[in-house]
């Protein structure tokens, strides 16, 4: 019914595949922050120096768990009212910096500060950068079944 991948599969799960058996993890393919704020804000001060922090653990996380650099950087706003939006941006550089995060963050927060990305001017709740490091899909991916 499944044809060569079902068969595939079956022995993959009876442990008859003869795949190399892998014990290391995936190394992470990004890392995030986000700080709640104990109140609701449209503060720019506050959101930006909450930024600001964020960009900081980044850096200190990038370092600490060997993630060079990050190719794609989101950000994350919660509002008061739980929606939620995410906003990528992929700059030309990889971000390597603690200035290079906070200005790429910086630039996917200001439009929630005016009616741009919030038109009913709604507080915010919590506010999130991920850096991703991925270019290519992990090896698993790329194969087809009968690769395995």
């Amino acid at each position: 019914m499944l044809g060569t991948w079902g068969s595939a599969l079956y022995e993959k799960l009876r442990g008859e595949s003869s795949s190399p058996i892998r014990t290391e993890p995936d190394a992470a393919q990004s890392i995030s922050e986000q700080i709640t704020f104990k109140e609701d804000t449209l503060d720019p001060h506050s959101i930006t120096a909450a930024l600001t922090d964020i960009a900081r653990h980044l850096k200190g996380r990038m370092q600490n768990e060997h993630f060079p650099s990050g190719k794609t950087i989101v950000l994350t706003v919660r509002f008061a009212d739980f929606t939620t939006q995410t906003r990528s941006y992929t700059p030309p550089q990889r971000l390597t910096t603690v200035k290079q995060i906070q200005r790429e963050g910086l630039k996917l927060l200001l439009p929630y500060f005016d009616r741009r990305r919030n038109p009913q001017q709604k507080p915010i709740r919590l506010i999130g950068l991920r850096l991703e490091r991925r270019t290519n899909p992990p090896q698993l991916e790329s194969q087809t079944p009968s690769q395995w």
